[in-house]
């Protein structure tokens, strides 16, 4: 599945900041099948989620940047059912993730990143659900980029 995250953040003190994000994932996604005689109601697979929290960003090696951050916040998901009254659940949930920023030119960087989320119990049962994947993007530092990164 694909789709687009944009977030922010601010460095508070020595690599550690804030950031906010928002993802929406909705192309790419697995057909649904249902069995002879079955119908399903709803959109086809969609993950939308705004999150905060905090980032750590390790000083800058050979153009290559690490870092680590923990965000929490809210996350809706679309979805076929048999059951036309419940098409989609809207949960708390928390991720941790990580990744590197590479210098590419003054205030640009790329990014690669990996996030592991956990959403709260759903109606249908109490089981967790817990989507992970990549984001690959790039990063403009509207302030420039301090000395010590």
């Amino acid at each position: 599945m694909t789709g687009i995250s944009a977030w922010a953040d601010y460095s508070i003190l020595h690599g550690i900041g804030v950031e906010v994000e928002g993802t929406s994932i909705f192309a790419g996604n697995p057909k649904p099948v249902a069995r002879p005689g079955q119908v399903l109601y709803g959109s086809s697979l969609k993950e939308s989620t705004v999150q905060g929290g905090i980032i750590y960003k390790y000083r800058t090696v050979f153009k290559v940047r690490p870092f680590v951050k923990a965000l929490g916040g809210i996350g809706q998901i679309n979805f076929p059912s048999l059951n036309y009254f419940y098409t989609e659940e809207t949960s708390g949930l928390y991720s941790i993730g990580g990744g590197i920023e590479y210098r590419a030119w003054n205030t640009i960087f790329l990014r690669g990143e990996y996030q592991y989320e956990s959403w709260k119990g759903f109606r249908s049962g109490s089981q967790p659900l817990n989507p992970n994947g990549f984001t690959i993007g790039a990063t403009y530092y509207l302030r420039g980029v301090h000395r010590h990164y």
